[in-house]
């Protein structure tokens, strides 16, 4: 019998910075003391359709759900949480001043 899951997850909504939706399903994760193997499930039933076709693309051909939590995180974050290059946004901040 599974136990009652405490709190709540809202879906991903693409515009939200997705690293603080990442640091938030963990914390959910950890409180409800989800398994390794059933994250990648919880995720994408949890973080709803937008961000499961993201997952879809970036994983493709594969099924997302063939990669591990680490995995799928890790290509989403490159996906949708891009590093910013210093150099380039010091030149266009400079461009303004």
């Amino acid at each position: 019998m599974s136990m009652p899951m405490f709190g709540h997850m809202e879906p991903f909504v693409v515009g939200e910075k997705f690293v603080e939706y990442v640091s938030r399903l963990e914390q959910f994760f950890l409180v409800n003391e989800v398994p390794d193997n059933k994250k990648v499930p919880m995720l994408v039933t949890m973080a709803g359709p937008s961000l499961y076709s993201i997952a879809s693309r970036i994983c493709s051909p594969e099924d997302p759900c063939t990669k591990s939590y680490e995995q799928l995180i890790a290509l989403l974050k490159k996906h949708l949480a891009p590093t910013v290059n210093v150099v380039a946004e010091r030149y266009k901040f400079q461009k303004f001043v």
